[in-house]
């Protein structure tokens, strides 16, 4: 499966119900849900989207439409890699 298949746009509320753009809890802002509609989203390039020690939002990242467009092409790992003890390493850098 390709990066450009596997993304999905995450709700505009987290799990908390706090906004993802303006960061209040309950938000009701016409902005927030025009700018979560209009949003483009990406499988993280830094993690492939197994959100491993990775500052994504759950696998994901919200990418212009250029970025969208190159992902295309991109196959993700069907597993994790495990470093050398058989443990996930963790990505941040």
């Amino acid at each position: 499966m390709s990066a450009a298949q596997a993304a999905q746009k995450p709700m505009r509320l987290n799990n908390a119900s706090v906004c993802i753009y303006c960061m209040t809890r309950w938000c009701a802002s016409e902005q927030c849900v025009a700018m979560h509609r209009a949003s483009l989203w990406i499988v993280c390039e830094t993690c492939d989207g197994f959100d491993v020690g990775c500052h994504c939002m759950g696998g994901v990242v919200e990418a212009p439409q250029a970025l969208v467009a190159e992902q295309v092409f991109r196959q993700l790992p069907t597993t994790a890699p495990v470093n050398e003890d058989g443990e996930f390493p963790y990505y941040v850098s």
